[in-house]
């Protein structure tokens, strides 16, 4: 009987990443890209959560669902896009996959010349 249960919920949990894939057909990256560049100024933290919120409520994906796609405990989603916490890079890398992005992190000089 758990075996059952537990085939239910892993094919609910493939259900919902092909209507993740699906929704990201639809989903006008273009207008996420100007509204990320345009926080130049806005911290990595504060980028990080604007990102993970409007993203995934743009795809129309809840927190209790991205939570079952990507194994991230949903009370951390919460308080990630909230600002309460700072996730791990695997963690961003993670949920950044089942929201259909990489993640790139790149050093910069802090120097002017």
């Amino acid at each position: 009987m758990n075996h059952h249960l537990n085939q239910e919920a892993h094919m609910s949990a493939q259900q919902a990443s092909a209507q993740n894939v699906a929704n990201l057909a639809t989903f006008d990256q273009s207008a996420l890209e100007m509204a990320l560049s345009q926080m130049g100024g806005i911290s990595p933290e504060m980028q990080l959560k604007q990102f993970l919120h409007d993203t995934r409520k743009a795809l129309n994906i809840s927190q209790r669902e991205l939570s079952k796609m990507s194994g991230v405990n949903q009370s951390n989603l919460s308080k990630i896009e909230n600002g309460i916490i700072n996730p791990s890079i695997a963690t961003i890398q993670k949920v950044a996959a089942c929201l259909g992005h990489k993640v790139e992190l790149r050093f910069i000089p802090n120097y002017k010349e």
